[in-house]
């Protein structure tokens, strides 16, 4: 119903289930402790409160000297979780870069090392998350 009246009409719809919310709402309203925390859509509150893009690079061979290839690199990103499993190497990458041309760059560069890479993804982060970065200092004053 709600993907029906879309554009047509303006619904509030209050709720504590976030992927629900995020699904059938085009602009968000938080508010905590009677207070209004953030307003907008989704993509423009992830874009105004994390500032860093987060990737998972998952590559195809038990690679421990990736870290140091990228750390010989001219990319500024750093690498916040590693592991090295069952011939598979994991590894979670955080940048201050959001845009898609660094995605080329990095990947472009990764397969000129010669890595075999089987995923790369951007990790978004969620709704949940983004609720908790924005009400958690007022959940410390309580």
């Amino acid at each position: 119903l709600l993907q029906q009246l879309r554009g047509e009409t303006t619904v509030i719809f209050s709720s504590h289930i976030l992927p629900e919310i995020e699904a059938a709402c085009s602009q968000l309203i938080i508010i905590h402790q009677g207070e209004l925390v953030a307003n907008g859509s989704s993509r423009d509150l992830r874009k105004l409160y994390f500032k860093q893009s987060r990737y998972t690079l998952i590559l195809a061979k038990p690679y421990d000297f990736f870290l140091e290839d990228l750390k010989q690199s001219s990319f500024d990103i750093r690498c916040v979780k590693q592991e090295i499993k069952d011939e598979i190497s994991t590894f979670v990458l955080e940048t201050q870069h959001v845009d898609s041309a660094f995605e080329k760059d990095l990947m472009a560069w990764i397969f000129r090392k010669g890595y075999s890479v089987q995923q790369f993804f951007k990790n978004e982060p969620t709704l949940e998350s983004l609720f908790l970065k924005l009400t958690q200092f007022a959940w410390k004053k309580t």
